[in-house]
């Protein structure tokens, strides 16, 4: 039996998922693997997808769920993987909320047995992301300063971690008590309440008069300011919008002190699988180190997956959200 949340129409998850039944477990095309799906994890962009205004809108119905932990259950002749072999898998069409997911190859990293199911099942989508954001568009260099805005969310912890593992002094925002403990917890050296009357003050002292990259996937007001927090030839990192508020630049601002705003998607660098597969090799460096390690907040039935978008919509949660599959 093969059971995958699919999105059959657009609005809130408890509206848009169906649970969906089949005796049809899916079979690898060439250059494909199924992998048996033992933990989920949940972003953001799944909450988009079932509201229809992620930028990417598959035809429905279809499965959500980006990322997943599990285990090879068949493969096509001549395939790199092993049936049984632990693996991790990020596959660009979605559908790793079910008992089964089929993926290319290049969509799949081997998951050592030193790593847990539910830390492998985070490590693509957020760490990756922290990864490719800081390194590769960021141009981060070990000495250097770095503002997380949003620091407790699954993407916000992970840029805390890895921007700490490379050296950077962090700071972070955090809207409740609650999140700017979960901030420090991951190794934030600061964190400070956006709300806060002097926060420009607060963010340049706490830098030494301003840092050298922000980090946003928040988007909004705080990020129309970015300005006045950075360094000269400070980088602005957009890496999303969870404010649902998409900030205006005002052009001549950053160019009194040569900043930069740099865009940021995951997407592009996926088609190196090479740059990716090397991106993953550090990661799980970083994870065997102990230099970083995944928060997750709860791992769930898989039959509350509904709730548990909702949850994570509410944006009152502290690192990631998993579900778990019977194994």
């Amino acid at each position: 039996m093969h059971r995958s949340w699919q999105i059959h129409r657009h609005g809130a998850p408890r509206d848009a998922l169906e649970l969906v039944s089949s005796s049809q477990i899916p079979v690898p095309a060439h250059g494909e693997v199924v992998i048996r799906v033992q933990v989920a994890s949940l972003n953001f962009p799944d909450l988009l997808l079932c509201a229809g205004t992620y930028h990417h809108k598959p035809d429905l119905p279809f499965s959500p769920g980006l990322e997943a932990a599990g285990t090879v259950v068949s493969t096509a002749p001549g395939s790199r993987f092993d049936v049984g072999q632990r693996v991790i898998t990020a596959p660009m069409r979605y559908g790793c909320f079910a008992d089964h997911v089929r993926a290319q190859e290049d969509e799949v990293f081997p998951l050592p047995d030193t790593v847990s199911l539910e830390v492998g099942s985070c490590l693509f989508m957020a760490y990756q992301t922290a990864w490719v954001g800081l390194v590769r568009r960021g141009a981060l260099t070990a000495g250097e300063s770095v503002l997380v805005l949003g620091g407790s969310g699954g993407v916000g912890i992970a840029t805390i971690q890895v921007a700490r593992a490379l050296g950077a002094r962090v700071i972070a925002t955090g809207t409740t008590p609650q999140k700017r403990q979960a901030c420090r917890d991951a190794g934030a050296d600061v964190v400070v309440d956006p709300a806060n009357a002097d926060l420009v003050q607060q963010i340049r002292e706490s830098s030494g008069g301003g840092v050298n990259l922000v980090f946003d996937v928040v988007g909004g007001r705080l990020a129309e300011s970015s300005h006045r927090f950075m360094t000269v030839e400070g980088r602005h990192v957009v890496a999303g919008f969870a404010s649902g508020d998409i900030p205006t630049f005002k052009g001549n601002l950053p160019l009194l002190k040569n900043q930069s705003i740099v865009g940021f998607r995951l997407q592009p660098f996926r088609e190196s699988s090479q740059y990716v597969n090397s991106v993953h090799q550090e990661l799980l460096r970083l994870v065997n180190s102990g230099a970083i390690d995944p928060i997750v907040s709860c791992t769930l039935r898989f039959d509350d997956l509904p709730s548990g978008l909702e949850r994570l919509g509410s944006r009152q949660n502290i690192g990631k959200i998993c579900i778990g599959l019977e194994s």
